[in-house]
């Protein structure tokens, strides 16, 4: 083969090569623009759009992203031999996020993200012991605090305090001394008196779980607990309301949960309601917003589908 031959060659193989290159390059770029436009669309359903810089390349690729694909259904993550899936296989198959799309979101962040995270000196703000006009005086009766709830009785004008651990709840006077005033269940979440009774709410649990451990219990004046509502995914939150016009108090319930959770009202007869089957619901407040008569639910949920939520009563239970 000739000189002029083989570099002939040569040359074509380096164009093929540089052509191949650079549309290798142009598809890769295509991919990345690409998942940067899915993320934008789908990351902003449940909460702000977390822009990649706010975490280093490994702690999206290694932590944040796979938490985030299981909760957005994809594909890759689907287990049908989870007993936690609420739907049918064919019906869970459905709603699954493509694992295409997926891997360009995946992909984006990688690109993205900077490898380090270097702290701007600028912006670290000292964190201050003290509270101007204020003096913090230790109430130290519990020897491994674990508070999970903290409120004010208006009748007695004491603080109520609720420990997850002793799983007991506190009166605290103005002179910063503790009266036990009633054993509840593990990790008190809320508190409330409707006389002559109080209504004490637990999670069960305390670390994330989907075990259907929590409940609410009515305490009578001489101490007696009676069971009301069992099987809660983690509740935090509850309030009374007559939601179906029946002249009696139904109870509304913020089920916190984990990957599961509901905001829900049950009835006088103890039959539960599902307003919202997810995970996240923080606390309600109970106002006739449209002023019709009727109790409606404005809740907060701060997590999965992230926001502040109106559920307007349009009578006999419906919303």
């Amino acid at each position: 083969m000739s000189m002029t031959i083989r570099s002939l060659i040569f040359i074509v193989l380096l164009v093929a090569g540089f052509g191949y290159a650079c549309s290798s390059g142009k598809a890769k770029r295509d991919t990345i623009q690409e998942g940067e436009k899915l993320a934008r669309t789908h990351c902003v359903g449940c909460h702000s759009f977390p822009e990649p810089g706010l975490l280093d390349k490994n702690t999206w690729i290694g932590s944040v992203l796979p938490e985030m694909g299981k909760r957005m259904n994809v594909a890759i993550y689907y287990n049908p031999f989870d007993n936690k899936q609420r739907n049918s296989p064919d019906q869970a198959q459905s709603t699954l996020f493509p694992t295409e799309q997926w891997n360009k979101i995946v992909d984006w962040y990688k690109e993205a993200a900077p490898d380090h995270l270097n702290a701007d000196s600028s912006v670290l703000l000292s964190i201050a012991n003290v509270l101007p006009g204020f003096l913090a005086k230790p109430i130290s009766f519990l020897e491994h605090p674990t508070i999970t709830f903290l409120g004010f009785d208006n009748s007695s004008n004491k603080f109520l305090v609720g420990d997850a651990l002793v799983q007991k709840v506190y009166t605290i006077s103005d002179k910063l001394i503790p009266t036990e005033m009633n054993q509840v269940g593990v990790g008190i979440a809320d508190l409330k008196r409707k006389s002559p009774f109080t209504y004490a709410l637990t999670m069960g649990i305390l670390k994330p779980s989907d075990q259907p451990l929590g409940s609410l219990h009515r305490i009578g004046p001489n101490g007696k607990s009676t069971l009301l509502i069992d099987s809660l995914l983690r509740p935090i939150h509850f309030n009374f309301a007559d939601l179906n016009q029946d002249k009696l108090d139904d109870i509304i319930v913020c089920e916190f949960g984990y990957n599961e959770g509901s905001l829900s009202w049950f009835d006088e007869k103890g039959k539960k309601h599902v307003l919202k089957n997810l995970p996240g619901a923080i606390a309600t407040r109970i106002v006739d917003f449209n002023r019709d008569g009727k109790a409606d639910i404005l809740v907060l949920m701060a997590q999965a589908q992230e926001g502040i939520f109106l559920y307007t009563n349009q009578g006999e239970g419906k919303f």
